[in-house]
């Protein structure tokens, strides 16, 4: 009587045969939990250079907003509380880090911005001073450390609700004698200027930003860029990057190649996603401009990255009832992928995106009545799932001609996509891509 033996692989998005991986990772990380989860956590921020990502976030508990703050070097710590805030209300946490300290900035329950400080390795509470010493309102910081510089973005309530950006720069971590400057001055008939992304390179510094124009059913929100070269109290003129575009929003850009990539999005005369590519030299120069259009009405927090030779664009919208996160990707900035969808469970709300060592994203994600911050990054590895088999013991011979086997996943995966396995008399075949499309599932 004949004897069988059987040899089987696994295929995730990878072939594999135990011992061996025939394909490198591609894929998703599992989303890693960065707050407890234990109340409502909004509103993250995030830092990254080489060595650390660091994330605040605010988290409210009766009712009640804490910040928070954690960091991954290269494993993630536990949350620590920043500071306490005595009023109900939206709080939006800004953070950097320089010479080994931990910068986070905020508004209090008066709208005046407070500076929460401590050295990242120490295990004493952050400490706390006034960083703007007015009574003006003050919300919405963007905070960067470049070339020995703390920059310091903010929007200052001005009247009949208008808002406009002002800025700090101060080499000895604000002082309270520093007299803040206004970036983006207020003219005519707008309404505010809002969210700006700020980038340096090459001691330049670049500000992207929405401008709300008019009021009522006149509102039209447009995009634009002004930068300074090498002196950070002088800036160029405004330049109004959509022109001929009706509510735009979501604004971001890249600097790849002596290049600005800027994106942003418009809902008329249907929702676009708008694609410029800028002279870095000259921003005010469109060398190419096109547009995009996928099955979604919104676009929220799109953020675009260059990493790896391709060209990322991320957002959110909703799908059904749930918002997930999703992406597009291209070589050349022209011809793009379909989106493809990384995230599932619950409400997932992307909150921004990381491209220093791995591509990376910190989102907000809602299950029921909580909402927890959570980070995910592109696989760097992959780690195979344990075999076995519930019909043939290892290294044991069998009759059975039926074969059963499971896996149990590993706690970094992408997902099983199939799985193949052969049946033959040898005791030392080993599965490979070719002798497999028969039984493939």
């Amino acid at each position: 009587m004949g004897f069988s033996r059987y040899a089987f692989i696994i295929l995730l998005s990878f072939y594999l045969f135990p011992g061996h991986v025939l394909h490198g990772a591609d894929g998703w990380d599992r989303g890693i939990p960065v707050s407890s989860g234990k109340y409502i956590d909004r509103y993250p921020d995030i830092y990254q250079d080489k060595d650390r990502t660091l994330v605040t976030w605010t988290s409210y508990r009766n009712n009640l907003p804490s910040i928070y703050f954690n960091y991954k070097d290269p494993s993630w710590h536990k949350p620590q509380l920043v500071g306490r805030i005595n009023r109900n209300k939206i709080i939006y946490p800004a953070i950097t880090f320089k010479n080994g300290k931990v910068l986070i900035v905020a508004s209090d329950e008066n709208n005046r911005l407070q500076i929460y400080s401590k050295n990242i390795d120490s295990k004493a509470a952050f400490k706390k001073m006034a960083l703007v010493p007015d009574e003006k309102f003050n919300i919405l910081p963007n905070v960067h450390n470049f070339n020995h510089n703390v920059f310091l973005f903010y929007q200052e309530y001005i009247n009949k609700k208008k808002f406009r950006i002002n800025y700090i720069r101060d080499i000895k971590a604000f002082p309270s004698s520093y007299k803040p400057k206004s970036l983006i001055t207020m003219q005519g008939k707008e309404y505010g200027s809002f969210f700006p992304v700020i980038q340096f390179h090459n001691n330049k510094s670049y500000a992207l930003w929405t401008g709300r124009l008019g009021e009522g059913n006149s509102r039209n929100d447009a995009i634009y860029l002004k930068y300074s070269s090498g002196n950070y109290d002088e800036w160029s003129p405004d330049f109004l990057l959509s022109e001929g575009d009706k509510n735009a929003k979501s604004p971001d850009f890249t600097i790849y190649n002596n290049k600005l990539y800027v994106i942003y999005y418009i809902t008329e005369p249907a929702s676009y996603i708008v694609l410029k590519i800028l002279d870095q030299e000259n921003p005010g120069k469109v060398l190419y401009s096109d547009r995009l259009k996928f099955d979604f009405s919104d676009y929220y927090k799109l953020s675009v990255r260059h990493f790896k030779d391709k060209f990322h664009i991320f957002w959110y919208s909703y799908i059904g009832k749930n918002a997930q996160v999703l992406k597009i990707e291209s070589h050349d900035f022209k011809i793009w992928s379909s989106p493809e969808q990384i995230t599932s469970q619950g409400k997932n709300k992307l909150a921004g995106l990381l491209s220093i060592n791995n591509l990376a994203f910190i989102y907000e994600r809602s299950i029921g009545k909580k909402t927890s911050i959570y980070y995910k990054e592109r696989d760097k590895s992959c780690s195979p799932p344990k075999l076995y088999s519930t019909s043939h013991k290892t290294n044991i011979w069998s009759f059975n001609n039926s074969v059963i086997f499971k896996w149990k996943e590993p706690a970094d995966n992408s997902g099983i996509k199939g799985y193949a396995y052969l049946l033959d008399q040898e005791a030392l075949t080993e599965p490979d891509i070719e002798n497999l499309p028969s039984n493939f599932n």
